[in-house]
This record gives C-alpha cells, sequence and structure tokens, in this order.
C-alpha cells in the first residue's frame, strides 16, 4: 500500500486533493500538510514536521 502526503504552502495541498478526488473518485492514505508561517497545519493543529513523520512509519 502506497501513502501519498501533499505538501504545500498555505492551503494549495487541500485545494489539489480535492481537485484529484473530483477526478478520480475518493482516496485512501492521503494527507495534506499546510506550510505557513505559524508552522505546518494538519487537519487544523499546527506541529512540527518530525512530530507527524512518526505517525506514517517513515524514516527522516
Amino acid at each position: 500500500m502506497v501513502s501519498i502526503i501533499i505538501g504545500t504552502h498555505g492551503k494549495f495541498s487541500s485545494e489539489i486533493l480535492n481537485s484529484a478526488k473530483t477526478i478520480c473518485g475518493e482516496q485512501d492514505n492521503i494527507v495534506c500538510l499546510a506550510f505557513e508561517q505559524a508552522g505546518i497545519v494538519f487537519d487544523g493543529v499546527s506541529f512540527v514536521l518530525p512530530d507527524k513523520v512518526s505517525l506514517f512509519n517513515l524514516v527522516c
């Protein structure tokens, strides 16, 4: 199984995902990260990237 992380400045990543859903339908294992001045936003919560990387079992 493949997981996809879409990371862009601002809310562009969520709009990319919305466009993909319109074209391809709902997909599993896709996460959007919004890089903003305050940090990174995931589901409305700001965090530092290494804290969330562990949720995806990724190695930096």
